[in-house]
């Protein structure tokens, strides 16, 4: 059975229905055209007692948020979630530490290799706390999307991951840091 419930974060999701078993595995967020979570997610569940486990938390407040839970179809979620849901081998990261290293971006998908980072910059120069993280393969940027709402380095801070595509990430090239500081050029491939 697929389960439909309105919610956000893959970990903290299936935190929350923990009497479930559930993995973050059998999380599928859903997302609107700008790579936000579009505020439901879809749970492959593969028991009966996962089914009515997820079910008994119908109506019930998740955080500060109410959730509703109903069945949907397995086409249903392929829809709602892009069916591969990620096109490109590329996410966007949004709430980084301005004084962020590539080295901690790395250490924070640590397994997954990570092909470019661009830091995006504000109007004034300045690094704007955003970034593009492009991934060997699409697997891998659908993994990373796992790090959603996780804290990143020391910083304490935490870190929206979401869907991007190398087209977004190339219109944003005027505003992209360079290694020399310059503006209009990647911060650093390899």
């Amino acid at each position: 059975a697929v389960v439909s419930t309105q919610s956000t974060g893959r970990d903290e999701i299936a935190a929350y229905f923990d009497g479930a078993g559930l993995t973050g595995d059998q999380v599928f967020i859903s997302y609107n055209n700008d790579g936000r979570p579009s505020g439901q997610c879809y749970f492959c569940v593969e028991t009966q007692s996962q089914y009515e486990a997820v079910h008994s938390k119908d109506k019930q407040n998740f955080g500060h948020r109410w959730i509703e839970v109903f069945d949907s179809s397995g086409p249903e979620m392929e829809r709602a979630t892009g069916g591969t849901r990620v096109k490109d081998p590329v996410v966007k990261l949004r709430g980084l530490p301005f004084q962020i290293t590539r080295q901690e971006i790395e250490e924070f998908f640590a397994g997954l290799l990570v092909v470019n980072v661009t830091m995006l910059m504000n109007e004034n120069g300045m690094r704007s706390g955003a970034a593009y993280i492009q991934f060997a393969t699409k697997e891998e940027a659908q993994t990373a999307l796992k790090k959603h709402m996780q804290t990143i380095g020391d910083s304490g801070r935490y870190v929206e991951v979401f869907m991007a595509t190398m087209k977004e990430m190339e219109n944003e090239s005027p505003v992209r840091e360079a290694t020399e500081g310059r503006r209009g050029t990647v911060v650093e491939e390899g």
